[in-house]
């Protein structure tokens, strides 16, 4: 701005609050801006939460069933526990990175969509190399 400018534009009212939000860099992807309310939002995620858990938790839970139903070895029933925490880990420094250019809210969604994803192969694996895919998938998606 130049010395042209008014104090009293720059100090408040309409007109700083116009120059201000020309000089902010504005990104679009192409989405709608949805407001919801805090609470909304809080119960949204509080939701998100406590599914993500359940299903984190699910596989320990019924470990021994799988292993008789899918007549896989101990040492394969391990590598289905640590596969959520390897598709996790692997992924987890891209979005890092991807957090400072994208939209927080447009990766938590890539994040949900993965995850429902995850969730769908998991209960349909017809082998159980599939199942690991959807637990790394699932750990991507968290």
């Amino acid at each position: 701005l130049s010395r042209s400018v008014p104090l009293a534009i720059l100090r408040g009212g309409a007109a700083y609050k116009e120059i201000a939000s020309s000089l902010q860099p504005r990104r679009s992807f192409g989405f709608r801006r949805v407001e919801l309310s805090s609470s909304a939002l809080v119960a949204g995620f509080t939701v998100c939460n406590l599914l993500n858990y359940m299903d984190r938790g699910m596989v320990n839970g019924v470990l021994p069933h799988l292993g008789e139903q899918l007549q896989v070895s101990k040492t394969s029933l391990g590598l289905l526990t640590g596969a959520f925490m390897g598709g996790y880990c692997a992924l987890s420094p891209v979005f890092a990175v991807l957090s400072e250019t994208h939209p927080p809210f447009l990766l938590m969604g890539l994040g949900l969509f993965l995850w429902q994803i995850s969730a769908f192969v998991a209960a349909w694996a017809p082998t159980f190399r599939w199942l690991v895919c959807a637990r790394l998938l699932s750990g991507v998606g968290e």
